[in-house]
C-alpha cells in the first residue's frame, strides 16, 4: 500500500512538473525558412514602454550573414511616420539564440514555422528592459486560433494576461528596405 501511495505521489509530482514546463527553443531553426519579411501581429511584454512602441502592425526583415549572425531591420509606425531600426545579433552556441552587444539584448526563436514565428527579445538595458514576445507572420492575417496559441505561450513564459495584445492593422508603414 505504501508503494502504491508513493508511486501515485510520484506520478502526481511528475504531471505537475510537466504542466509547469516552459516552452523550449525550437532547435532546428533554418535560416532559409526564417529569412525574409515578417509582420508583427501580436506582442506580449512586461514593459509599459512596449505598448507605446508596439501599438500597430510593424514589419521586420530577417537576414542571416555568411557566418550565421542575424540581421533584423524593423519598421515601426510612429506619430504619422515610419521609424526604421537595424540590429545585428551574434549567433551563440545555443541553436535559435542570438545576442546583441550593442543593445544589450538577447533574441531567441521560441517557434519557427513556414508562416508564423514567435520571437522573444530580452533586454537588460535601454528604454525597454525586460522581455518582448512577438508573433510574426508572413501575412497580416491573424486567425483567432493563432492568437490564442500565442497568448497561452506568452502566459507560459510569464506574461500577465493584460500584457498580451494583438496589433491593429493601420497600414502606416510598408516593408523595410
Amino acid at each position: 500500500m505504501k508503494g502504491l501511495t508513493l508511486a501515485l505521489g510520484l506520478l502526481v509530482a511528475l504531471c505537475t512538473l510537466c504542466a509547469q514546463a516552459k516552452p523550449v527553443i525550437k532547435p532546428d531553426i533554418k535560416p532559409n525558412k526564417v529569412a525574409g519579411t515578417w509582420f508583427g501581429l501580436a506582442v506580449a511584454s512586461d514593459s509599459i514602454l512596449a505598448r507605446i512602441r508596439y501599438w500597430a502592425v510593424y514589419t521586420s526583415d530577417l537576414d542571416f550573414t555568411d557566418n550565421g549572425n542575424l540581421v533584423v531591420k524593423t519598421t515601426f509606425p510612429k506619430i504619422g511616420r515610419c521609424e526604421k531600426e537595424s540590429k545585428i545579433y551574434t549567433k551563440t552556441d545555443t541553436p535559435g539564440r542570438y545576442n546583441s552587444e550593442a543593445s544589450g539584448s538577447e533574441l531567441e526563436f521560441m517557434t519557427a514555422y513556414d508562416q508564423k514565428i514567435v520571437v522573444m527579445v530580452k533586454s537588460n538595458r535601454g528604454p525597454i528592459s525586460g522581455f518582448i514576445l512577438s508573433l510574426l507572420g508572413r501575412t497580416m492575417n491573424l486567425p483567432p486560433e493563432d492568437y490564442e496559441i500565442f497568448k497561452q505561450l506568452a502566459l507560459d513564459v510569464g506574461a500577465n494576461v493584460d500584457d498580451v495584445f494583438p496589433l491593429p492593422q493601420l497600414g502606416l508603414c510598408g516593408a523595410p528596405d
